[in-house]
């Protein structure tokens, strides 16, 4: 009971919580009673209400009730009753709704004499309020801690508190929801989170906090993500002839925003490449084959140049490959090919008999070519000439037509990379002295025209006894004087 007046000939009771919460509609109960010894007739009680506190609906069990309003800042409800008997009590019940922190003051006035009577009651408002604190940096994929701490700085407690951690990145999607249950004045709560950083730039630890009666509050803690990142660009000739050394550029940069650790580059080499050099210190893999390097760190917006050189043989595509991998599953590649052309290369060797031949003996002519290229010779010719004293008379090895002084082989179709073609040739020497064979080798693929030339000693039967020697014997005609 909130007060009790007894005027002369009636007592006006109040009935109702002394403590009632903003938006939550109270309910009182407003009784009359006479203890007079007569009856009390035209009975009427007023009960004013600020502006602020709505009436939702009222109940009695008897007379009749309404609301009078008596400008904007309180209304009445008059409850009339026609007549009160001695000793007899009625009641009105009532529901009232208020719409701020402010003490209700229930002022009733009964009519049947001057008397007024009233009861304060105190009005409790309930706040939230939040707070978010951790780091304000953090890389991408770390896990990152925070504290969140809610509050309640008002005069009532919060009932129902519900906090929802607020997904990062998201305006309204939650990650996790905590139940505090109710939340007295002047109290906190602390909530540990765990954050992971899945996205780069500025983004927000989020969280946001309900109770009962429509209270809330949100509270951010903004964050700068960094990130490293890796880029490899590789160039190198777009063609190349075979057999040459071939130069490729790497050039590894971290268009991140953060630095990326432990680098490594590996560069893979064409099939039947030769590896020459590197820069940095790279080093040639013994099992696979690969250069590797390991650079280290690499600032934001930084870069590095490596540099390769091999020999590549192979005709046609070759393709080489790097690749570069960083801390944080950080990973890049690129590739480039290049164009071998393979190149016929001949060369010629005449071997002459080792000593000196008997004039009218067989000397053996051996012609030796050899394709150290890396692409076939085609169409090549060869023939011998030999000097006035001394003439062939039989070739092996492909098919030729000797004549006077010299052997004309029929064009060989082809010679393979590095294969070797022996061609012999048997003559002999009708004069003593100094006999000369010159062989000549064209290959119309390649425009090589080769040409070898041997002397060779004949000695006639006189010197081959002891005889009384012969003049010495001078140099034969070149073939292209005979």
């Amino acid at each position: 009971m909130l007060f009790s007046q007894q005027v002369p000939w009636l007592v006006a009771q109040v009935a109702g919580p002394r403590t009632i919460i903003v938006g939550r509609p109270a309910e009182f109960r407003v009784t009359v009673g006479n203890r007079g010894a007569v009856t009390a007739r035209d009975v009427a009680v007023e009960l004013k209400l600020p502006s602020w506190a709505e009436l939702a609906s009222s109940t009695s069990t008897a007379g009749t009730s309404q609301v009078a309003d008596h400008g904007s800042d309180t209304a009445t409800v008059v409850w009339s009753l026609a007549a009160l008997d001695v000793n007899q009590e009625q009641h009105i019940d009532l529901r009232i709704l208020p719409h701020r922190g402010e003490p209700l003051q229930l002022a009733v006035h009964c009519t049947c004499a001057p008397s007024v009577a009233q009861a304060v009651v105190e009005v409790q408002e309930p706040k939230l309020e939040m707070v978010v604190a951790g780091p304000d940096h953090a890389l991408y994929g770390e896990h990152k801690q925070f504290e969140l701490t809610l509050s309640n700085p008002g005069t009532g407690p919060a009932e129902d508190v519900v906090v929802h951690i607020l997904r990062l990145g998201s305006d309204d999607q939650t990650d996790d929801v905590h139940e505090l249950g109710t939340l007295e004045p002047g109290m906190s709560r602390k909530i540990e989170l765990e954050m992971v950083a899945q996205q780069t730039g500025t983004v927000q630890v989020r969280a946001r906090a309900t109770a009962a009666g429509g209270l809330s509050c949100e509270a951010a803690k903004e964050v700068l993500v960094r990130r490293p990142a890796l880029r490899v660009d590789l160039g190198g000739p777009r063609t190349q002839y075979a057999g040459t050394p071939a130069s490729y550029r790497i050039r590894v940069s971290n268009p991140g925003t953060a630095t990326a650790q432990s680098i490594t580059v590996a560069a893979t080499l064409p099939q039947n490449a030769t590896y020459v050099e590197s820069s940095d210190d790279g080093q040639l893999g013994a099992q696979d084959g690969k250069v590797v390097w390991r650079i280290g760190a690499l600032e934001p917006e930084s870069d590095r140049l490596l540099e390769l050189r091999c020999v590549l043989t192979s005709p046609g595509k070759n393709r080489v490959e790097a690749f570069a991998q960083a801390d944080g599953d950080l990973t890049d590649s690129s590739a480039t090919a290049t164009d071998v052309i393979g190149v016929a290369d001949l060369t010629l060797e005449l071997r002459d008999p080792a000593g000196p031949v008997l004039v009218g003996r067989e000397a053996t002519y051996e012609i030796r070519i050899h394709n150290r290229g890396t692409k076939r010779a085609e169409k090549i010719d060869v023939v011998a000439f030999f000097s006035e004293g001394i003439e062939p008379t039989s070739a092996d090895g492909a098919r030729c037509e000797i004549g006077a002084g010299q052997v004309l082989f029929d064009t060989i179709d082809g010679l393979a990379a590095g294969d070797h073609l022996v061609l012999v040739i048997q003559a002999k020497g009708s004069l003593p002295g100094n006999l000369i064979c010159r062989t000549e080798v064209a290959c119309q693929s390649v425009d090589i025209k080769l040409a070898a030339e041997e002397t060779t000693r004949f000695y006639g039967r006189e010197a081959a006894h002891g005889s009384a020697s012969d003049p010495a014997p001078q140099p034969s005609t070149p073939p292209a004087d005979r």
